[in-house]
């Protein structure tokens, strides 16, 4: 892999985590609408909390995990 690949492979990285984490916070901030009753009234704020738990998950776990995936890869092709 020469440096331009390797840098243009960082970039991409470096976007999709920071999608991920944005999404995430969407969803935090979707679900705390839903548990307040300002977004949906009709749905029960159980869903509202399980909205902010999935984007907890997914701020917060799921790019560490996406980091540890492409670590294996990279190992895997050197």
């Amino acid at each position: 892999m020469t440096s331009d690949e390797r840098e243009t492979q960082a970039k991409q990285r470096f976007i999709i985590l920071n999608v991920l984490r944005f999404s995430g916070a969407v969803i935090v901030m979707m679900g705390l609408a839903i548990s307040a009753g300002r977004l949906f009234p009709d749905f029960p704020p159980l869903f509202g909390y399980l909205f902010i738990v999935l984007g907890l998950f997914e701020f917060f776990l799921f790019p560490i995990l996406l980091k540890k995936s492409w670590n294996k890869k990279d190992a895997g092709q050197s």
